[in-house]
């Protein structure tokens, strides 16, 4: 939008941008991903953008200062679980360890217990295990349909290596029903109850979207458009496609510059 002579303004609460991008780069084999980032990053910093980074705007402060439009790319937040001792201090988020705003404080020979089968759970199992960390990965789901919404030729190739690596067990058709400070008790499919010992608990679940934002700009009469996992949890490609769909409407349009926050 800077480019066609849009005031533009960016605000990141972390210490730098990247986003979402920094997770997805962070398991092994998935390096190539910064290279996006840093592109991205580049083309940011030749531009006019005015980058805000270690800032957070809220509803009242965007309806204050009445920009003509918002874009809310907030990401995700983890979704909520009524497991017993969820909130215990030996409990990690996936995400946010693989973003870097949690530490694990593990090493070579402890373990984790990774709860969640999908791309991000699969990735985190990995990403433990690439660090001499034993991983037990559990999953409701059955072991075929781990990573199941993945893009395909990727999957096929992180599965082969997840199923081969063996610092990995995967515990299938297997549900988590209460965490403790050493470990877990879990449940397998035909009802028989056990425990996991583990060093952390890492849940990897699943995520919401992050779009409380929206709802309050558009019930205050600002435009705003979500953006990727704002609008709906999916993949790089979709929060891609979602900025272009935007500006093609707004060009649709002949919209004039105007005053526009990120």
């Amino acid at each position: 939008m800077n480019e066609v002579g849009f005031d533009t303004r960016l605000y990141e609460k972390r210490s730098r941008l990247g986003g979402g991008l920094i997770a997805s780069a962070a398991p092994p084999g998935k390096g190539k991903i910064d290279r996006y980032r840093d592109y991205l990053i580049r083309k940011v910093a030749k531009s006019d953008v005015k980058v805000r980074l270690g800032a957070t705007i809220d509803a009242p402060e965007l309806i204050a200062e009445r920009p003509d439009l918002v874009f809310v790319a907030a990401g995700t937040r983890r979704r909520p679980s009524d497991i017993e001792g969820i909130d215990g201090p030996n409990v990690l988020d996936s995400y946010q360890v693989l973003m870097g705003d949690q530490a694990h404080g593990l090493g070579p020979g402890q373990s984790a217990l990774v709860y969640g089968g999908g791309e991000t759970g699969c990735e985190t199992a990995e990403y433990f295990a690439d660090v001499g960390i034993s991983v037990t990965l559990v999953t409701r789901s059955s072991e075929a349909d781990l990573a199941r919404s993945a893009e395909f030729v990727y999957r096929k190739v992180l599965l082969e290596r997840l199923l081969q690596n063996e610092r990995i067990t995967v515990r299938a058709h297997t549900q988590v029903l209460k965490v403790d400070p050493t470990g877990a008790e879990l449940r397998s499919a035909d009802g028989t109850e056990f425990r996991i010992t583990a060093d952390r608990i890492v849940i990897a679940q699943g995520r919401d979207p992050q779009s409380d934002l929206v709802g309050q700009l558009t019930a205050a009469g600002v435009r705003c458009f979500a953006i990727g996992d704002s609008r709906m949890t999916g993949r790089i490609g979709d929060a891609v496609h979602d900025a272009y769909r935007a500006l093609r409407a707004l060009a649709a349009e002949k919209i004039r510059p105007f005053d526009l926050a990120c």
